[in-house]
């Protein structure tokens, strides 16, 4: 009887471990499936605030702002700007596009201008917040046939095309920190040129993603 009672007190206490067992998986599991959610949804709003930034860039009233899509196809028919990239910080309670306001990195990335950049105060910044900068240069590859050609445009229009300006926009979308040096260290990739400014990201082991778009502005004779 003693021994019977011993094998089922045995018994119990590896049917209790067993179920300790299952329970630690299943919590890990669980911890570890809401840690993916929270990933995914992390770099889903990472999409929808670049997506943002490119569909204000679309805003039609731009075409009509002087100091927005004008002012900046009016820049880069200066072939002293050729190859410069102007960088703006998106802010939904400001104008989309002012090339007042925007910074300007030069063909050999040196910062001539910082006023456009995005500057990040930790007092202000709260942790988790996605911060979208803009890059803009001019287009200088071939896009596929017709793919540069305007709307409502015969092909026999020439002129047009001679007016053309076709422009590429990099979005970077980041998702700030809590941490002062992780801040520092975002803002300071922040502030280079956007292929720089990418692989500064990656080492820093920032959470951010990238878009890249193609717009055509087109001139008018007469």
């Amino acid at each position: 009887m003693i021994r019977q009672k011993g094998a089922t007190l045995l018994l119990v206490l590896v049917i209790i471990l067993l179920l300790s067992l299952i329970s630690t998986i299943a919590i890990r599991s669980s911890i570890l499936s809401l840690g993916q959610a929270r990933q995914s949804q992390l770099y889903v709003q990472l999409w929808q605030n670049s997506d943002a930034v490119l569909f204000a860039l679309e805003d039609k009233k731009l075409i009509n702002q002087p100091m927005a899509w004008p002012a900046i196809w009016v820049y880069f028919q200066d072939h002293q700007h050729d190859q410069n990239e102007l960088v703006s910080c998106y802010r939904t309670t400001v104008l989309a596009l002012d090339i007042q306001q925007m910074g300007v990195i030069n063909d050999r990335g040196k910062v001539s201008s910082r006023r456009g950049f995005c500057q990040i105060n930790s007092s202000n910044i709260k942790h988790g917040r996605v911060l979208s900068q803009l890059y803009i240069r001019k287009n200088h590859h071939r896009l596929p046939p017709l793919m540069g050609s305007p709307l409502a445009m015969s092909l026999g229009q020439s002129h047009f095309t001679n007016l053309a300006q076709q422009f590429e926009v990099t979005v970077i979308s980041v998702v700030t920190q809590s941490d002062q040096q992780a801040l520092s260290n975002i803002e300071g990739c922040l502030q280079q040129a956007q292929q720089q400014a990418q692989f500064c990201l990656s080492q820093a082991n920032a959470r951010f993603n990238v878009q890249h778009a193609v717009y055509g502005i087109y001139g008018r004779i007469g």
